[in-house]
């Protein structure tokens, strides 16, 4: 099992995936850092529509960009392949979405948590938006955009 941790206030909260049992990703809130320590290499991630990104559980950036950011096109990211988190990047003007099949995922863009479909949206962050979506029940979730 790959892991991933969270740094916040001192907790640790795992995030899930990202390279290999050996690896240790850390984003440390209090100096708005990703640290990360490996012994292990990283796979690729993306399928249908999505490309680019690695394979891991997303860190989150000190503006509200997740990552790494696996880009997205068409209007649907396709399943996610993953029960673990996820972090996509949108660039086309979205004036819609939605979520499927999301039980026990949250989702938040640009560095805020939202409900899935819920508008507006926040500015986009250099011409884009971020989705960090949470682990979850089921590996064939996806969101799609309009």
């Amino acid at each position: 099992m790959r892991s991933s941790w969270l740094v916040v206030w001192g907790a640790c909260v795992s995030l899930l995936g990202c390279g290999s049992s050996s690896d240790q990703n850390f984003f440390d809130a209090a100096n708005g850092a990703r640290v990360t320590s490996s012994s292990g290499g990283a796979g690729s991630a993306g399928s249908g529509s999505a490309s680019g990104g690695s394979a891991g559980a997303p860190s989150a950036g000190s503006n509200g960009t997740c990552s790494p950011a696996t880009d997205l096109s068409g209007g649907s990211s396709g399943p996610f392949n993953t029960a673990d988190a996820v972090c996509m990047r949108v660039t086309s003007a979205i004036s819609g979405w939605g979520c499927s099949n999301f039980d026990g995922r949250s989702v938040k863009v640009n560095g805020i948590e939202l409900t899935c479909g819920q508008t507006p949206l926040p500015d986009p962050i250099a011409g884009a938006y971020y989705f960090e979506i949470s682990a979850g029940t089921f590996a064939y979730a996806s969101f799609y955009w309009f």
